[in-house]
């Protein structure tokens, strides 16, 4: 399982996300008002948004009705991002609430003080080399002095956070994704895990991809807003025909996104 911890905004202050993001050994709008699970046949164009209540939905309701079905799926509620009816440390000690307990931004102070030091990936999203963004590593420190500023969106992202500062328990795992034998291996093995941090800038963005080793992964969106496109299989495979035929230098991503006002051939939105 990859977890990532992702911040995105897009407000005053520029920042476009805060992820956390978690990669699986298996596979806040509330719009439910029935918070019960419903099994699913078939791929819906919409992915199901759940609500979570105490302990429903149960993690077996989850691993059944989605995951053993290889279905995208969101769930919401602050029951999500706590433990034991407690707030994960994250929202104290990286974010700044206003007057009426909303999320409003980074505590940048906070982070400063604490993991300036650290030495972040850091990928420039202004930029396209053979289909990806250049990546560079530099202080976390100055990676906030220059987010959102000069001609580059730089996004910091895949940030072994947890693997760093194994003494510092911003989260927990929630119920439904502690099934977890890809990272307890990597751990075991002092192999490198996937629970990631990213944070980037309004308009930073990741290339079409797949998880590693294609497994599944779990992210939380702590401030600002994301999007993310899901594509069909067979739209990838034939993404990779038309490329390898054609010998095309357009990397799959450009392919796909600039169909991506076409519903027809998307998967999930």
């Amino acid at each position: 399982m990859k977890t990532d911890l992702m911040m995105h905004n897009h407000s005053d202050n520029d920042i476009n996300a805060l992820k956390l993001n978690s990669s699986l050994n298996t596979p806040n709008n509330d719009m439910n008002t029935d918070h019960s699970i419903d099994t699913i046949s078939a791929p819906s164009p919409i992915i199901p948004r759940i609500k979570v209540f105490g302990n429903s939905p149960s993690p077996e309701e989850i691993r059944d009705n989605y995951i053993a079905k290889n279905l995208p799926f969101i769930l919401t509620g602050d029951a999500c991002l706590s433990t034991n009816s407690i707030p994960w440390k994250v929202f104290d000690e990286w974010l700044v609430c206003s007057e009426n307990g909303q999320v409003s931004q980074l505590d940048v102070e906070h982070i400063i003080r604490h993991y300036g030091e650290d030495v972040v990936p850091v990928a420039d999203c202004s930029k396209q080399e053979y289909g990806a963004h250049p990546k560079t590593e530099m202080k976390f420190t100055e990676f906030l002095s220059r987010m959102g500023g000069g001609d580059c969106c730089l996004y910091l992202k895949d940030y072994h956070f947890v693997r760093m500062h194994e003494d510092v328990k911003l989260y927990e795992t929630p119920a439904y994704f502690t099934s977890d034998w890809l990272n307890e291996y990597c751990v075991d093995k002092g192999k490198d895990d996937y629970r990631f941090v990213y944070l980037g800038s309004t308009g930073s963005w990741t290339p079409f991809h797949a998880d590693v080793l294609h497994s599944f992964s779990w992210s939380a969106n702590l401030l600002g807003r994301s999007a993310g496109f899901f594509t069909l299989q067979a739209l990838v495979i034939l993404a990779n025909h038309f490329i390898e035929k054609s010998h095309s230098l357009l990397p799959i991503s450009y392919l796909l996104m600039a169909n991506v006002n076409k519903p027809a051939l998307l998967g999930w939105r």
